[in-house]
């Protein structure tokens, strides 16, 4: 089962600096509610230091509705409209996904072994004779500084609560 977006930020931050992610540029965030599947699918594209990454959130436990109300997200899936609340740290389920080096040599086996990571994981091989420490020795889940930038650009949209 994914894990809590409110567990994964809480053991990284004991990892790594949370705020590295400030200096990243979001250039394009969308979402796509899946109403069958209790799901958001959120992508976007960050830049930093002139290199662009494909970042992939999906959201789950998304409490769809067909009547509106006042706080609630809308989407059209079809010829049907729906309405969802907020997503929450404490509350959601997630997965991650970035093609950066950092996400994938660093995090995805982690996330992927608490089935919270989208494809396929690339395990960190050490170079032999290399003296320097291991990527992730802990065996942190967790993810990259344009996954963060990501999620603030969400939380900055009203779209998560509780981080």
């Amino acid at each position: 089962m994914a894990l809590k977006l409110a567990t994964v930020i809480k053991q990284m931050r004991s990892f790594r600096n949370p705020y590295a992610y400030e200096s990243l540029e979001v250039l394009h965030a969308g979402i796509k509610p899946s109403p069958g599947a209790k799901s958001i699918y959120s992508q976007c594209l960050v830049n930093g230091k002139g290199d662009t990454y494909k970042n992939y959130i999906q959201f789950f436990d998304v409490k769809f509705q067909e009547n509106a109300e006042q706080g609630l997200f809308s989407a059209k899936v079809g010829r049907k409209d729906y309405y969802y609340p907020p997503v929450t740290a404490n509350n959601n389920r997630c997965k991650f996904y970035c093609n950066c080096p950092d996400m994938q040599f660093t995090f995805s086996y982690q996330l992927w072994e608490k089935d919270s990571f989208i494809g396929a994981y690339k395990r960190y091989k050490r170079v032999p004779g290399s003296t320097r420490p291991p990527r992730n020795p802990k065996n942190v889940p967790g993810f990259c500084k344009h996954t963060m930038s990501h999620l603030n650009q969400l939380k900055k949209m009203g779209f998560i609560t509780g981080f």
